[in-house]
């Protein structure tokens, strides 16, 4: 894919998510195509609440930059998944999706 996301992408998890806690989490976003665009972020989880989980970016060929999300834990959770997704607005076929699992003792899992 031109567009690529790497595995270690969504960063800065909190360590403990209880219920009303609050948090910014981060995810690098790249453009490994050979012509600048515009891509559309996008995080969904079950039990958060996501301020603004879709935006753009515009990124050139080979550049990266950070994202963010400000979330809030609005109900008890067994295992919170997590996923996160990069689209070409121009070519929905240029795509990459990274998800991720934070253990009801708050560990960050990978899947």
């Amino acid at each position: 894919f031109p567009v690529t996301i790497g595995a270690s992408s969504l960063r800065q998890m909190p360590n403990i998510l209880r219920t009303g806690d609050k948090a910014t989490i981060y995810a690098s976003v790249s453009n490994y195509s050979s012509k600048s665009g515009t891509y559309v972020y996008k995080l969904e989880a079950e039990n958060l609440k996501i301020a603004k989980p879709q935006g753009e970016v515009m990124l050139a060929d080979q550049e990266t930059k950070d994202v963010s999300w400000d979330i809030e834990a609005l109900a008890p959770f067994k295992d919170l998944k997590m996923s996160f997704s990069l689209t070409a607005k121009e070519n929905n076929e240029a795509s990459d999706v990274v998800e991720q699992k934070i253990d009801k003792r708050g560990s960050l899992c990978r899947e």
